[in-house]
């Protein structure tokens, strides 16, 4: 009976759950699958997912500022709890209650922090920049390790030539600034030291210390072209060098003087030409020395002004009693009976390339094209263009026109000016103005003083006097001293 009535009561239980639902599903009306989800609510959810990350940022940039710890945010599931969004400002209440005299290190970012942390001890002894705690750059103190050579520290290579290589630096006993010429040819310094070895003149560079020849060549110095230019040989051999040290020109020599400036006036040109005048004379009547290689370059601006010649490497020595047949030299600043090959008086061919540096001194400009190769025959003219044609035949009046057509400043030459390149130029070289005539010349002597030429035969000193010119000689223009030349090389 009581199963039978327990029954009774499931089936009609059953039966009026189905009809209840038959009655839902058939009276209501499904909505849209939009309608089912709540924009307020939905907003709230995103404005309290962000605040939370905003929270769980702040946290761990202000945890990492105070006490360089890294903390690592929480990630929230969906199905955990939302945490309360309150910040733990217990790391930045320990460093108030820091004692007085303690400094803080700064807030930085913790890239920073890590950087500084991790610095080894050999990054610090290579001299790298060190970043520190509040993100500023210090830079330790570098001692930089320049080559030396021979007592003398390398500091600059100026340039390499084809002789060897040139360095700017300084003697290590004296601090005193030189020029260490390091010469792959034994016979260009052996020349260049003996010729500086009996000159002793204020216009001629100096030797600094004692000359050395056949010195290994550092790996630092390479002579050569190649990787393996100063690598041994077959036979283990290390390429020797020879090293001649000379003071430095710190105002530089008249090529870059020209570049920098232009032309100069008279006056400044006769300050500048006048000392090699003086120097040249000196070397060759009191020594019989010729230079044979004047040129812009070679001329050399001291730091209080003073005119010095250099680069003695291609003297010719005894040219007083003798012609010279070697044709050396630069091919602009060479005589024509150089050039031809023909044999000369190297007094003579001196005074032309000086006429050269100081036609370009006065203008800016050369007075011939330099030529492009030397004589290769009797018959052969094409090494020398129109104005070294015109120079050479004697036809100056077309030489001059031809230049102040392209050059203004050519046109305002005083006569006396023209008058002693004309002579310098005399393609004859026993017309040729010589060294002893150039410094008597009128342009040269209107400074109102001139140099005696020194004699031929040898004195206790060496040094050029000087007397005062009355009359003709007055002072007919500004003097230029060589402080003034120093004020003018600093001003630019």
């Amino acid at each position: 009976m009581i199963q039978i009535g327990n029954t009774n009561v499931l089936q009609t239980t059953k039966s009026n759950i189905e009809k209840l639902g038959t009655t839902s599903k058939q009276s209501l009306k499904r909505k849209a699958a939009q309608n089912y989800q709540n924009p307020q609510a939905a907003e709230q959810k995103v404005v309290f997912r962000s605040a939370n990350s905003l929270a769980s940022s702040l946290k761990v940039f202000l945890t990492n500022c105070f006490s360089h710890t890294s903390v690592e945010p929480q990630t929230t599931s969906s199905n955990s709890r939302t945490p309360d969004m309150k910040l733990n400002f217990s790391n930045l209440r320990k460093n108030a209650e820091l004692q007085p005299g303690v400094v803080r290190s700064a807030p930085c970012s913790p890239k920073v922090n890590v950087r500084s942390n991790l610095r080894s001890e050999k990054t610090k002894r290579e001299g790298k920049q060190n970043l520190s705690a509040n993100g500023n750059v210090t830079l330790p103190e570098v001692s930089h390790q320049y080559p030396m050579l021979k007592g003398f520290v390398l500091e600059k290579s100026l340039q390499n030539g084809y002789s060897g290589k040139v360095y700017r630096g300084y003697q290590h006993s004296t601090q005193q600034k030189v020029v260490v010429k390091c010469c792959r040819k034994l016979s260009s310094w052996t020349t260049e030291t003996r010729a500086l070895s009996k000159l002793h003149h204020e216009n001629i560079i100096k030797m600094v210390g004692i000359p050395q020849a056949n010195v290994a060549c550092p790996p630092s110095i390479k002579m050569g072209q190649g990787k393996n230019s100063n690598m041994p040989d077959e036979n283990g051999a290390v390429p020797s060098i020879h090293v001649l040290a000379q003071e430095l020109a710190e105002n530089g020599d008249l090529y870059e003087f020209l570049q920098t400036n232009g032309p100069v006036d008279e006056p400044t040109a006769r300050a500048l030409i006048k000392p090699l005048v003086k120097a040249l004379a000196y070397a060759y009547h009191r020594h019989g020395i010729s230079h044979r290689d004047i040129k812009l370059e070679n001329i050399f601006v001291m730091k209080d002004g003073t005119i010095k010649l250099g680069d003695w490497g291609l003297a010719a020595f005894d040219t007083k009693n003798r012609e010279c047949s070697s044709s050396c030299g630069t091919l602009g600043y060479m005589a024509p009976e150089m050039v031809c090959r023909h044999k000369y008086d190297a007094n003579k061919t001196d005074v032309w390339a000086l006429a050269v540096v100081l036609f370009s001194l006065c203008t800016g400009v050369r007075p011939y094209a330099e030529p492009e190769h030397r004589q290769r025959s009797p018959k052969d003219f094409s090494w020398k263009d129109e104005w070294l044609a015109a120079m050479m035949e004697g036809r100056w009046k077309v030489w001059w026109m031809s230049h102040a057509r392209t050059t203004k400043c050519i046109g305002k030459l005083s006569p006396d000016l023209r008058n002693m390149i004309e002579q310098m130029f005399d393609a004859d070289s026993e017309n040729r103005i010589s060294l002893r005539e150039l410094l008597y010349h009128p342009w040269m002597c209107k400074d109102g003083i001139i140099e005696e030429v020194p004699s031929d035969c040898e004195s206790n000193s060496d040094e050029d006097t000087m007397m005062d010119v009355d009359g003709e000689y007055a002072v007919s223009e500004s003097v230029v001293s060589k402080s003034d030349i120093a004020r003018f090389c600093r001003k630019y």
